[in-house]
């Protein structure tokens, strides 16, 4: 038995080793991962002393393992089964295997793999002290063979079945055959989980986010800035009653001596030019009735339809669009 915990041990100090080796090549698809399986295991030329016999029980396997490369991994399995091997005496199989796991993806879902590995084994037998028998333990060191099939279920469940040949696993002059079924649960990271194309399209979404954010910042910023608007009518630079009203009230209310911005808008109607020219017209109006009120220090400029807030040519929407707005010069 301590031969066994020695062996193990060296396993699990190799498994670490390999692991530590590897992660710094590792490609960005790198994962680890966890599995279980359960299934059938068959012992055949179980017996000691060269005795012809054959024994089958139900096996439990649990999963280690490390996906360094795209198709390339280093997995553990440890392994449990009870062979009878006859009527006299019940057995216990404990085992650790250490191996490369290779895979051939045959679709986005389903792949191949194989696997070569040393199995570190000790089986434990009782029985019947009336017959003779008395408990003893065997341990060793065999060959397996592994070929499989995985299933990707999702993104975190990927289903396995596969079958192994020991040589020499629980008798020296026998060996073992297991079918297995169970699961796996990679331990994936989420952003090396994507692929290229999915990382450009949400780098772009973020940009536009990003982008959606910095214009609505900017534009509230500009609104906090506007001491004054006034709206016309469509597709007109007259001066209504109202507007008039309003530029008095802004007249009353700021000082003429500062330095104002009069920024002509358009609606979403119309070409670039003709909105451009339509808000340096809304602009010189308002430019002209305030010097008439005593404003000495006044710039026009046009925005056209390029601030417009609505898209449709909805006549409600449109006509918010319509309008002049009056700031304190960036030069103040």
């Amino acid at each position: 038995m301590n031969d066994f915990v020695i062996i193990i041990s060296r396993f699990s100090l190799l498994f670490v080793s390999i692991l530590s080796s590897y992660y710094t090549f590792a490609s960005t698809n790198s994962h680890g991962y966890i599995g279980t399986q359960l299934g059938y295991s068959h012992n055949f030329n179980a017996c000691e002393n060269n005795e012809s016999c054959k024994s089958s029980s139900f096996g439990n396997n649990i999963i280690l393992g490390y996906s360094i490369l795209d198709g390339l991994s280093v997995e553990s399995v440890f392994l449990l089964s009870w062979p009878k091997r006859n009527s006299y005496f019940d057995s216990t199989l404990f085992g650790m295997s250490l191996g490369p796991k290779f895979d051939l993806e045959i679709t986005s879902d389903y792949s191949l793999y194989g696997k070569v590995s040393a199995t570190a084994w000790v089986m434990s037998r009782s029985g019947e002290e009336s017959k003779g028998i008395k408990t003893k333990k065997f341990s060793g060191v065999s060959p397996s063979l592994t070929l499989g099939f995985e299933y990707k279920y999702s993104q975190n469940v990927i289903l396995r079945a596969d079958a192994t040949y020991s040589s020499q696993l629980g008798s020296a002059n026998g060996g073992n055959i297991s079918g297995m079924f169970g699961v796996v649960l990679p331990f994936i990271n989420v952003n090396n989980s994507l692929n290229t194309s999915d990382k450009h399209h949400i780098h772009d979404q973020v940009t536009v986010i990003n982008n959606y954010l910095f214009e609505n910042k900017k534009q509230k910023k500009e609104d906090d800035s506007i001491k004054e608007s006034v709206y016309f009518d469509f597709d007109s630079s007259i001066l209504s009653e109202g507007a008039i009203l309003s530029l008095n009230n802004f007249s009353n209310k700021h000082d003429k001596n500062k330095a104002y911005e009069i920024i002509g808008h358009a609606d979403s109607i119309g070409t670039e030019v003709y909105n451009y020219k339509l808000g340096i017209s809304r602009a010189a109006s308002v430019k002209e009735y305030l010097l008439k009120l005593g404003f000495c220090n006044l710039t026009v400029s046009s925005k056209g339809k390029s601030l417009s807030r609505t898209k449709d040519n909805t006549e409600v929407r449109n006509k918010s669009d319509r309008k002049v707005t009056i700031v304190i010069a960036s030069y103040e």
